[in-house]
């Protein structure tokens, strides 16, 4: 049984809506009672969750009273560490090519100068290898990113793997802004906190400046456009953030060791389109399992008339990011363990935007094992968790529509059926 408690608040300032839930658990006869009466009682276990979702399906307790809630709130600090991977955990991960740990760590291979995602097909020697905890650490230390596996569709972390709320923030912002000629010094003050304080802590619990993170962004962008799409050069470099195709094409040669062009033709990508097209189409990578079909009976039930509209397989809806509005569609590859995400040309200043809010909106970046070794522990919860392995915690794209629908939700709620 789940209880919406009554510390619900927005934060503007990470775009996100924390609310907190409460797992009831009964208890069994009270410890300490000299009458000999059963005395039968309740027990909160608070959850913190984001945005959209009924069956609570992370993160950490805060309820220190209980025994059930500390063991919770020990495992999940332990699963949910950003630094608690070390070379032979790591190392094992590799050799597993196990997907639990894609987007946790890559792999700089020493001999070829690549860097790899453990699920990467080859099989480096281990002597040749190095981990890096992000894609910005190894594109700093000289490593290019492997053609193979492609970083750049790597599940991402969540608020929580960073460990730090400003950090998780100053992260979100420079990704989704990445296609924005900005200082990343706004970017920071956008935040609320100082400029200088605020890089020292991003460079603190990642290991690169926020520059540095932008750069990195940027660069597997144009590289996932190249791969991916038909794009002029000139798209390409607005799309990515780069001034200029010219600068583009420098930092490219820097770090591939080739022009944009050359590596469109090393991957297959040798048609380019002179004329627009209608859309553009992304994969976006995330970790197994999904439950593809829970999520879309849960957004089916929340439908937004006008905004929004599904059928048996596909996801669709209309977007306004500033001053460009168009449409997208989400639909599974369940076979590649990917989302295929459609969208309109008229969004396509703001694409980076777009692929940072549909991964949040669908939480690709949730570890669903993680979850489930947490919330199985509840023998409430347990039987849910196996019938649908995978569950995630869908969320709205727009932070209008996440304020709308929690007012909506808790002064509305939903019948049976719509559950």
């Amino acid at each position: 049984m789940y209880v919406p408690a009554d510390d619900q608040y927005f934060d503007d300032r990470t775009s996100t809506i924390s609310t907190s839930y409460c797992i009831e658990r009964r208890l069994g006869p009270r410890a300490g009672r000299c009458d000999g009466a059963e005395a039968w009682g309740w027990e909160a276990v608070s959850i913190v969750q984001w945005p959209r979702f009924d069956a609570v399906p992370i993160c950490f307790c805060s309820d220190s009273r209980s025994d059930f809630g500390e063991r919770l709130r020990r495992k999940a600090a332990k699963l949910h560490g950003m630094n608690d991977l070390d070379d032979d955990t790591c190392r094992r991960a590799l050799t597993a090519r196990d997907a639990r740990f894609d987007g946790r760590f890559f792999v700089g291979v020493t001999s070829t100068g690549i860097y790899c995602r453990p699920i990467c097909p080859a099989q480096p020697k281990p002597k040749n290898c190095r981990f890096f905890p992000n894609a910005s650490l190894a594109q700093q230390a000289g490593f290019r990113p492997c053609k193979r596996c492609r970083p750049e569709q790597a599940p991402g972390l969540t608020s929580i793997d960073f460990g730090s709320t400003i950090v998780a923030a100053a992260v979100d912002q420079i990704e989704q802004n990445g296609s924005m000629i900005v200082c990343v010094s706004n970017i920071l003050r956008h935040l609320g906190s100082h400029v200088a304080s605020s890089a020292t802590t991003v460079q603190e619990h990642v290991g690169v400046s926020p520059v540095q993170w932008m750069q990195t962004s940027r660069l597997l962008m144009a590289k996932r456009l190249l791969t991916e799409t038909n794009l002029r050069m000139t798209e390409v470099a607005g799309v990515s953030g780069f001034q200029s195709v010219r600068r583009m094409n420098a930092l490219f040669r820097e770090q591939f060791q080739m022009s944009p062009t050359d590596f469109r033709a090393s991957v297959g990508n040798v048609h380019t389109s002179r004329h627009r097209r209608l859309s553009m189409t992304l994969s976006l990578g995330y970790r197994p399992p999904y439950a593809w079909d829970e999520i879309m009976r849960y957004i089916r039930a929340r439908i937004i008339p006008g905004v929004e509209s599904m059928d048996a397989s596909v996801y669709r809806r209309t977007v306004e990011i500033g001053e460009h509005s168009g449409w997208l569609s989400v639909s599974h590859d369940a076979a590649r363990d990917q989302l295929i995400l459609e969208i309109a040309s008229s969004l396509l200043p703001v694409v980076p935007a777009i692929i940072t809010r549909v991964r949040k909106a669908f939480d690709l970046n949730a570890s669903p094992q993680s979850i489930q070794a947490v919330l199985s522990s509840d023998r409430l919860l347990r039987p849910s968790l196996r019938r649908a392995p995978g569950l995630r915690l869908p969320a709205a794209v727009g932070r209008y529509e996440t304020r709308c629908e929690r007012l909506s939700v808790n002064r509305f709620p939903l019948s049976r059926q719509q559950r």
